[in-house]
């Protein structure tokens, strides 16, 4: 890029790349524009400046306009008129989708204030231009004038919108290693493209050469697509997966799905594409123009009223998505009867449109090497940080089954009825550009990209990023052991695919483990699982990772059940105590449209388990006191698991569905407890307990209007202080409103203390007397699992230890038999202390507790 002396022959714009930039009055750039000083002749960047200008505001740059703004000595008046000229970063965003400082590149003034709109400039290029300065990795920082985009197709099932999909695809077979490398075809070593992880059957894409139709491909025509088995054709083959929603019934619309009726019909006469779901027909078409033959639809490769075959075949998820050529995801619509192709919001002219009559100075494109000179000029209205791609809960996004459909897949062609977009091992890009980012699948691979590190899957990041992220992790896996990858790596990211995972909705609750099976069938895989290295690496994360990561101690070995050895409803053995922390999101219950969370009325996972709750949760209780705790602090077990039993329904698929009777035996401190849910509009105190659960309530990253939620706390049987609990599910109110032994657990001890002159008048020794008494029947005790404990570090906020508890409620008393003599518990909630939040003194809750072994289901 020229410095701001190139740009100007007058000199104008020297100062255009500092920071702040320059702001020029109207009548030097108009000056400028007309003749130079110093070539006498006018000046192209500031010719092309007040073009901008005059095509966004009519009549501003105008002499009269300006004149107006100067007395009669020529003198700037408070009215006068500048375009202004800041710096900004080649690539519109950041990594954290925040906009960059000075992104507004022009805009206008008058009177030192800005006036108007503002907008957005880009100069056109080309798709191969584009995918050129991607493969070259320019430097993101770079300070150009103006950002780079291509035009927008405006339909999806334009001509341009179909070439770009076919150069994207193209461009990633032909030139990326790792989306076409042996290690990359299927996740994991030992995956392969044979029966066992193909796809038992698929459509083929029926064409013949008749007159065009809706459904046209070049000279050729589809006219119906045939259900084939797979093993009939050869296994290098390439075919396209869809993922898409179902969506609700439509009245007098049915969706047509292969059943044991209908499977030698569809195997023999075929499908009329007519017949088909929008969704689906769409899906095919891009698919075929796209010169691929064959293509994945659940409704039609899975005989749906076949439990053994929708089993089978669902276990087979992962390798599915994982070893298709392309993977179709339909984020909108909400039903498949809509269909994906048409005209998308970004298209429109008023979203993004062209300057006429306005060309981009050679001097100004910032392209090294390249003339540049003639490229269109596009501007788009206002801050374009609010795009709907990244802002917005598309239908796709809140359904269960999808997000291993978006993680899984080595290539991903994305629909969302604003604009399309790609995501591959090695490139996430979109029409727009907000998405375009160059992945490092070598240091995903080694562990060494620092972006990495502190990756998550939140909304303030862009969603297609992460997949990829994540998907590299994951088909990694195995080189990355070779090279010291912290096992920490996959266990935080597992634990947000949780979080991410429970925010979405499922049709049948059976397949709350089912629909994740196929991420923890590839995570595993991916796993370190050399027994000499797996212990170098606890070791090092126990000290390195504190909070994120903290292994179960190492004595957990009675796996029981027939399930796997290292997966238990959701989590993972060797990370288990820590996940065990988890609790119900209430902050995000809005956000997935849930009035509050629920169990399951039909069993799908033990209560120790998050996947035994229909909402939200997080993991970050760990991460409440401080997210990143050093080397030199101190990670206590409290706990130990002793065994646990998981019995798989299919026995073909042991991360998925389970039989009821889950269980877990657990040694660990454990508390008898009283509970109380307590009225909101009774809480009137101060204390640090409170402050924690208001923070709760607004959740990890805030919330301006926080739900209201009813207050629960325990104590034990001294009834000297009251700890604040989140339950898992809501609870009826334990006091009626106004009731005065509401005070007493907000303030965190007994107040019906009698009054000073009859303790007096009797004996001292009454005085701690009080007419709360304790329930001796109660059936409540608390667990407690880990503690933190900072050593040698200043902390402002006084966050010196953590204490995690779980709540528990006595099902049934130890009577020798199947239970082994334990008592068993279900998991009603969990707790947190810390000094932070503690104003009542240091954590006294587990002081009298007994050392037990219990047995939670």
């Amino acid at each position: 890029m020229e410095d701001g002396g190139g740009l100007c022959s007058s000199g104008l714009w020297d100062d255009w790349d500092k920071k702040g930039g320059v702001s020029i009055p109207v009548s030097h750039v108009r000056e400028c524009s007309s003749t130079s000083t110093r070539t006498e002749k006018s000046c192209a960047p500031c010719r092309m400046l007040l073009g901008i200008v005059d095509h966004l505001r009519p009549g501003w740059t105008t002499t009269t306009a300006v004149a107006a703004g100067q007395d009669n000595n020529n003198n700037n008046n408070n009215k006068t008129r500048a375009i202004a000229i800041r710096r900004r970063e080649r690539w519109l965003f950041n990594s954290n989708m925040k906009l960059l400082g000075g992104t507004e590149a022009i805009r206008l003034v008058e009177g030192g204030k800005d006036v108007g709109e503002l907008f957005q400039l880009y100069q056109a290029v080309t798709d191969d231009e584009k995918l050129r300065a991607l493969d070259d990795e320019p430097d993101p920082w770079e300070k150009v004038l103006l950002g780079e985009t291509v035009e927008i197709a405006p339909a999806s099932d334009s001509d341009l919108a179909f070439t770009r999909a076919s150069r994207w695809l193209s461009h990633c077979v032909d030139s990326h290693e790792s989306c076409r490398h042996p290690a990359a075809a299927a996740p994991g070593k030992g995956s392969d493209s044979s029966s066992e992880s193909r796809p038992r059957r698929l459509l083929r894409i029926n064409q013949s050469p008749v007159v065009a139709s809706a459904y046209s491909v070049g000279e050729r025509s589809i006219n119906s697509v045939t259900l084939i088995e797979s093993l009939s054709v050869s296994p290098e083959l390439p075919y396209v997966a869809l993922s898409y929603c179902w969506g609700p019934p439509v009245l007098g619309m049915k969706i047509v799905t292969t059943v044991r009726s209908n499977l030698e019909a569809h195997q023999q006469r075929g499908i009329p594409l007519s017949e088909l779901p929008q969704t689906v027909q769409d899906a095919i078409v891009v698919s075929a123009r796209l010169g691929v033959t064959y293509i994945w639809v659940d409704a039609l490769c899975i005989v749906q009223d076949d439990a053994d075959d929708w089993a089978r075949e669902a276990a087979k998820m992962v390798d599915v998505y994982a070893n298709s050529h392309l993977t179709i995801s339909a984020k909108q619509p909400d039903s498949c009867h809509k269909g994906f192709l048409g005209p998308q919001k970004y298209g429109d002219p008023g979203w993004q449109r062209p300057i006429e009559d306005v060309e981009l100075p050679s001097s100004v494109s910032g392209r090294p090497g390249e003339a540049g000179g003639g490229r269109k000029i596009l501007v788009r209205k206002g801050q374009v940080d609010n795009t709907d791609s990244f802002t917005r809960h598309f239908p796709l996004d809140t359904r269960g089954w999808c997000l291993q459909e978006s993680v899984l897949p080595r290539r991903r062609l994305v629909y969302d009825g604003c604009e399309m977009s790609w995501s591959c091992l090695e490139r996430v890009l979109c029409e727009c550009g907000h998405m375009d980012e160059v992945l490092s699948t070598a240091a995903a691979a080694e562990g060494n990209d620092d972006d990495d590190q502190n990756y998550d899957f939140s909304e303030e990041r862009l969603k297609a990023v992460a997949d990829r992220q994540m998907t590299n992790i994951l088909r990694h896996g195995n080189e990355a052991r070779m090279k010291n990858v912290a096992l920490s790596n996959f266990h935080y990211h597992w634990n947000d695919i949780a979080r991410q995972y429970s925010q979405r909705f499922l049709t049948q609750s059976s397949d709350k483990l089912v629909a994740i099976s196929g991420l923890a069938k590839t995570f595993q895989r991916g796993m370190p699982r050399d027994t000499e290295f797996e212990k170098m690496t606890l070791a090092a994360v126990t000290q390195n990772l504190g909070p994120i990561f903290v292994p179960a101690p190492p004595t957990v070995v009675a796996v029981t059940g027939g399930g796997s050895e290292d997966y238990f409803a959701g989590m993972w053995k060797c990370s288990l105590l820590s996940s065990l922390t988890w609790a119900v999101d209430h902050h995000s219950l809005d956000k997935t449209g849930r009035e509050r969370h629920a169990r399951y009325p039909a069993y799908c996972a033990p209560t120790w388990s998050w996947a035994s709750i229909d909402g939200p949760v997080m993991f970050g209780m760990l991460e409440l006191s401080n997210p990143k705790w050093e080397a030199q602090d101190e990670v206590v077990c409290d706990a130990l698991p002793r065994q646990v039993s998981c019995t798989p329904s299919n026995a073909a698929n042991v991360h998925g569905a389970l039989q009821p009777g889950a269980y877990m035996v657990i040694t660990g401190p454990v508390a008898r407890v009283e509970l109380a849910v307590l009225n909101m509009a009774d809480d009137y105190s101060n204390t640090g307990s409170a402050s924690w659960d208001n923070f709760l309530r607004r959740g990890a990253h805030g919330n301006p209007r926080p739900r209201p939620r009813m207050p629960c706390l325990v104590r034990t049987e001294v009834l000297s202080s009251s700890y604040r609990v989140l339950l898992d599910v809501p609870q009826p109110l334990t006091f009626d409103q106004g009731d005065r032994q509401q005070q007493c657990w907000f303030e965190g001890q007994c107040q019906c203390w009698e009054s000073k002159r009859a303790q007096k008048k009797e004996n001292r020794r009454q005085e701690s007397s009080h007419q709360c008494v304790f329930d001796q029947r109660t059936e409540y005790v608390c667990l407690r699992l880990l503690t933190y404990r900072e050593k040698d570090r200043f902390d402002p906020l006084g966050m010196k230890e953590v204490v995690l508890f779980l709540v528990l409620k006595k099902v049934s008393s130890g009577d020798g038999g199947g239970g082994g003599g334990l008592d068993t518990y279900e998991r009603i909630g969990m707790g947190t202390w810390t000094e932070m939040f503690a104003a009542l003194g240091p954590m006294k809750l587990f002081d009298n507790a007994d050392e037990r072994t219990i047995k939670i289901i």
